[in-house]
């Protein structure tokens, strides 16, 4: 939850209104471009907005965005506007329902899925004298 937070701001500080401090000038189209600045990211190695405490930095500098950290970040940064949405506390911040729906669940992407062994194989580990 903390780096999508922490992306969302910093994406925020530069791009929205008031650099994303006040909730009524948010608008679903700041968060949509949001949205699109990770995925471009994710899709051409591109780093992090903010390095963050304790990730790992290479020799280009922090850490590159790619697939499952797109998908770390889109589920943190939504579990907060989310809940403000379920508890009705987005309406007396002012916080447009449409910005909140906005963000999508991060899916991280699946990895190579392993192959199963051959019967033959699969007898072999199990019979008694490999046991």
């Amino acid at each position: 939850m903390t780096s999508g937070c922490v992306e969302l701001s910093a994406f925020f500080e530069g791009r929205a209104p008031d650099g994303g401090h006040t909730p009524q000038l948010l608008t679903r189209d700041h968060l949509v471009a949001f949205i699109a600045d990770q995925r471009h990211r994710a899709s051409h190695g591109l780093p992090m907005l903010v390095l963050q405490r304790g990730a790992p930095r290479g020799p280009q500098g922090p850490r590159q965005v790619t697939p499952g950290t797109a998908a770390e970040v889109f589920t943190g940064a939504r579990q907060i506007p989310r809940t403000a949405l379920e508890t009705g506390e987005y309406e007396r911040l002012g916080l447009d329902r449409g910005f909140i729906i906005a963000l999508p669940y991060g899916r991280a992407p699946r990895g190579r899925r392993r192959k199963p062994f051959s019967d033959e194989v699969a007898r072999a580990l199990a019979a008694e004298d490999n046991l």
